[in-house]
């Protein structure tokens, strides 16, 4: 987590200062602090899921690869839930992006929007793979 908060920090503060924005590099890192919150809670809903999905799974084939095939069946059941709950928690953290970028960038909406807009399309491509 520490890895990505910092990569996003960087990034959304070279998207806001290409899009006019004022703030500082710390202020980047403040809105990513609290943009990374929901994430959090996505990835312990996302454990919670798997683990379920491996408790409540029937196992019992004969060979590895079958026992490989059920596993990932019993996790790809999983995949549509966590794709919601992604789409979900990149809206929140979309809109905590908007309201740092106005605040602490001095972008107007439709700018910030923009700026945020891109990487919650981004995000939402890396989740859905």
């Amino acid at each position: 987590m520490p890895i990505w908060w910092g990569i996003f920090a960087l990034v959304l503060h070279g998207g806001a200062r290409l899009a006019g924005g004022s703030g500082s590099v710390g202020d980047s890192f403040v809105i990513a602090a609290w943009a990374i919150l929901p994430e959090i809670v996505r990835l312990g809903a996302g454990v919670a899921a798997v683990w379920y999905a491996l408790s409540t799974a029937a196992v019992d084939g004969a060979t590895i690869e079958a026992i490989a095939n059920e596993i990932v069946a019993a996790i790809g059941a999983m995949q549509a839930p966590l794709l919601a709950a992604s789409a979900v928690v990149i809206a929140v953290q979309w809109v905590i992006v908007v309201g740092g970028l106005e605040a602490a960038h001095d972008l107007d909406r439709g700018t910030a929007g923009a700026v945020a807009g891109a990487f919650a399309v981004l995000a939402f491509l890396l989740a859905a793979v």
